[in-house]
């Protein structure tokens, strides 16, 4: 987690010389995600949806994306199943067309506990993604999420999904 803060810390300090010819953006997100806990082959499937706002350019760039896993994820016998809103930051490094983006951001899980009711838990987790923009202002995005402990569970959520963008 240190490595990725590092390579963050990095690419924005780098990253800020080139501001000048950067240009802002805004994506909306649709795709299909896999949520699998402790690694365990009890997979979930679903939608995700989301947004990013990015400020980028030629070679590298900022984001901040917020994705929502309305399914339901296979939680423990102790947690129940649970739903995610992913908040994460990250730095984009661009290839032509495509990119790479790696972050670390927070995770809102809410647990549909049986015998103690929902429960919300807020966690940090790390991401890393990559696309590959298409014409007409589309996309599309790989992106792998992992938390760790989530009341006892690891998370790992990896989405495949369509963006479309427009500049701000």
């Amino acid at each position: 987690m240190h490595r990725i803060a590092a390579v963050l810390v990095i690419g924005l300090v780098l990253g800020s010389a080139e501001q000048a010819s950067a240009q802002g953006r805004i994506s909306a997100i649709a795709g299909a995600a896999m949520v699998d806990t402790n690694l365990s082959g009890d997979d979930a499937y679903g939608p995700i949806i989301g947004g990013r706002a990015a400020w980028l350019s030629t070679s590298s760039g900022i984001s901040v994306s917020l994705d929502l896993q309305p399914f339901r994820g296979h939680g423990s016998d102790n947690t129940g199943d649970f739903r995610a809103l992913y908040i994460m930051p990250s730095y984009d490094f661009r290839i032509g067309p495509g990119y790479a983006r790696a972050g670390i951001g927070i995770g809102v899980f809410r647990f549909d506990e049986v015998l103690a009711g929902a429960m919300t838990e807020v966690v940090p987790f790390t991401a890393a993604g990559a696309g590959l923009e298409l014409p007409a202002s589309f996309g599309l995005e790989l992106v792998w999420r992992y938390a760790n402990n989530v009341r006892s569970v690891r998370v790992n959520t990896i989405s495949l999904a369509l963006m479309r963008t427009w500049p701000l």
